[in-house]
């Protein structure tokens, strides 16, 4: 044991010189902040604190805004939802394929 301590940061897209680098990376921001609501870029000082915050209480994940977690909350889900789907559909193909055999 090293007493290192990992926290695994995910945060919703920040306010930075990164999207400058590329017209298109603007071009997606423009996009991106032009649907209103929750698409707004964050302040990296808001992801700064929270991760403070957050060694501080030994967290080893966060999400920077709080709600972000419901992305991949839902991405899981749709996966699932998607896989079961995907499931029943052969089976139903298997059922059909032996009652062809079958007569």
């Amino acid at each position: 044991d090293q007493g290192i301590e990992v926290i695994t940061v995910c945060p919703a897209p920040a306010k930075s010189r990164f999207w400058d680098a590329d017209p298109a990376l603007r071009e997606w921001v423009q996009a991106y902040e032009e649907k209103g609501g929750l698409y707004k870029l964050i302040e990296p000082k808001d992801i700064a604190k929270r991760v403070l915050k957050a060694s501080r209480k030994y967290k080893r994940e966060i999400f920077v805004p709080r709600w972000w977690w419901l992305i991949s909350f839902l991405q899981v889900f749709s996966h699932r939802m998607v896989g079961k789907l995907l499931i029943k559909v052969e089976e139903s193909k298997k059922k059909i394929y032996n009652k062809k055999n079958r007569d």
